[in-house]
């Protein structure tokens, strides 16, 4: 494998990003902000072992903080990333409880006003639908049950 220049890069890998501290952004911005003419960003940049496009971002950010520049500031920033956050967790939050509901609801079968037993009586004008139970009579023997079922059968035939 061929090494780089650069520190622990080898060819061909993709590092993570270099993180700088914040009193090196810091103290980068203040002197780019003090030498104020043309070419300062460059200069600071070399000085500082930055690459300039970075120090120029940094630059930018802290116009935009101080209200020099109109954007989106630092604390803006965070917050919309901090509510796009708690936005996502909230939808996720709502689908469970949206399947969970589908998942624990009553099926049309197994409501008491379609029970078998149970009839609705037609509606008057006077009063509201009411549900009384239908009466049944138990088997008395087994014959009665197995004479019961067969007389569906012989509907079918007529």
């Amino acid at each position: 494998m061929v090494e780089s220049l650069e520190f622990g890069k080898e060819s061909g890998s993709m590092a993570a990003p270099r993180k700088y501290p914040e009193e090196l952004k810091a103290r980068a911005v203040r002197m780019v902000r003090d030498i104020d003419e043309r070419g300062a960003i460059k200069r600071v940049a070399d000085q500082l072992d930055i690459n300039p496009e970075t120090l120029r971002n940094w630059t930018r950010q802290a116009e935009i903080d101080d209200g020099e520049r109109a954007g989106i500031s630092s604390a803006e920033h965070e917050e919309n990333k901090r509510l796009r956050a708690e936005n996502a967790e909230l939808r996720r939050a709502k689908e469970i409880l949206r399947k969970a509901s589908a998942y624990f609801a009553p099926t049309p079968t197994s409501s008491p006003a379609c029970s078998p037993r149970l009839r609705r009586r037609s509606p008057t004008a006077s009063s509201p639908p009411t549900l009384r139970r239908r009466t049944t009579r138990p088997p008395s023997s087994t014959t009665a049950t197995t004479t019961r079922r067969a007389m569906p059968r012989e509907r079918e035939r007529m």
